[in-house]
């Protein structure tokens, strides 16, 4: 789902928004909902004040953390497969374990590549952060903005 831009320049969210109701109005148990993309700082907020404010949301919980994707053009599956650095932003300590538990077997150098190489050694992972939610998403773009 993208974030284009409106003819002001500015972010288009009304995909995100769109999303954000859905989840609110099918969901049937608690939700970790996980920003990848660029976004504006402050869209974490902003989709848990939606929720806040959906009928239905109330009786779930549903928490948001922001995990930005850090993929080069003509690189994507390398740098899918074995990051350099892992960004989480989360204001629950739960949201934080389930993010760790996913990312378990790079942190702990257990992953085995399916693309490259199987049986090579685990790739170095150099810098794993835990943040906020609104640090993660201005860490994104601050590597958007040095490395394009």
């Amino acid at each position: 789902m993208g974030t284009p831009p409106t003819e002001t320049g500015e972010a288009d969210l009304s995909a995100i928004d769109n999303v954000a109701r859905m989840i609110a109005k099918e969901s049937r148990t608690p939700k970790l909902v996980i920003e990848k993309s660029t976004v504006p700082a402050q869209t974490g907020e902003q989709l848990r004040r939606l929720w806040k404010c959906t009928r239905q949301a109330p009786a779930r919980n549903f928490r948001v953390a922001s995990n930005p994707e850090f993929l080069r053009e003509g690189t994507a599956v390398e740098d899918f497969f074995h990051p350099d650095r892992i960004v989480i932003g989360v204001e629950e300590k739960e949201s934080e374990l389930q993010l760790r538990e996913l990312y378990s077997p790079i942190l702990e150098g257990r992953f085995r590549c399916p693309v490259h190489q199987p049986n090579a050694r685990p790739w170095p992972l150099r810098i794993s952060w835990v943040t906020t939610i609104a640090s993660a998403e201005l860490i994104k773009h601050a590597s958007n903005s040095f490395w394009g």
